[in-house]
């Protein structure tokens, strides 16, 4: 019963309340669509839990803060790494207007897929990929039907329905617009982040006006500050705690 109280007063944060109401209520919300500032997402509920990416990204509005910092005075562009369906997609085109132009990293495929949906559906100037940002080129193996918020590349992958998904370095993620600078680089990649991090050169932070990451608790081995070291005395960011615990959402820029 809370559960159902709670998704009533999330609904409100839609411009489709009443709609969200009526289909969870008739189908038990096998597959939602959420209206926000004139886009539409497309959610599949009870198999794949998209639900809670859209309530990070468009009822707590956890990147809110990040994407304001970072907004910037013209057309804006970011990278979103760890992009799901497209929920961070929506809000930074919220936020920064129709003109906003981004990239899309999501390594599971049946996620991917929804993910293209979203971007083409709502007619966004996203350029998807599918692969796994980590610290080298490789390629990591994803159990589609693991198509949820907290896959990670650190999943124990076995079975007959593994895939092959590329892994590649931050350093060949493309450009929104090639040649122009990146006004926020958003990392949620489920403890992957300390690959993708460890492994980037100056050079590659140099694109990166601002980056907003969740940083997970660590892999064995690994510490959270020595992935804040690294984006100190490598990118040359200020490095700022937005929210602690287990999971830290950090802010960096340059002043």
């Amino acid at each position: 019963m809370r559960r159902a109280f709670r998704f009533i007063a999330d609904s409100f944060s839609f411009s489709n309340p009443l709609e969200l109401i009526a289909v969870k209520a008739l189908t038990h919300g096998a597959l939602l669509t959420y209206r926000y500032k004139g886009y539409r997402i497309a959610s599949c509920e009870i198999a794949c839990r998209d639900d809670m990416a859209v309530k990070e990204c468009l009822v707590k509005k956890t990147y809110r803060a990040a994407l304001e910092r970072s907004r910037p005075s013209g057309r804006g562009r970011y990278v979103n790494i760890g992009a799901h369906i497209g929920a961070f997609d929506v809000a930074a085109h919220g936020t920064w207007g129709r003109e906003t132009r981004g990239v899309s990293v999501e390594m599971n495929p049946w996620t991917y897929a929804r993910l293209v949906h979203n971007i083409y559906w709502n007619r966004l100037n996203v350029r998807p990929v599918h692969a796994a940002v980590t610290g080298q080129k490789g390629v990591v193996m994803v159990d589609p039907l693991r198509s949820h918020t907290g896959q990670s590349i650190f999943d124990r992958a076995e079975g007959s329905g593994l895939v092959e998904v590329p892994s590649i370095p931050l350093s060949d993620v493309p450009d929104p617009e090639p040649g122009a600078p990146i006004d926020l680089l958003k990392i949620d990649c489920e403890g992957a982040e300390y690959q993708l991090v460890l492994g980037a050169r100056p050079e590659d932070f140099g694109r990166f006006r601002h980056i907003v990451m969740e940083l997970h608790a660590p892999p064995p081995g690994r510490e959270k500050q020595e992935v804040i070291r690294h984006l100190r005395e490598q990118g040359r960011f200020q490095v700022e705690t937005l929210t602690e615990g287990i999971h830290s959402l950090i802010f960096c820029f340059r002043k």
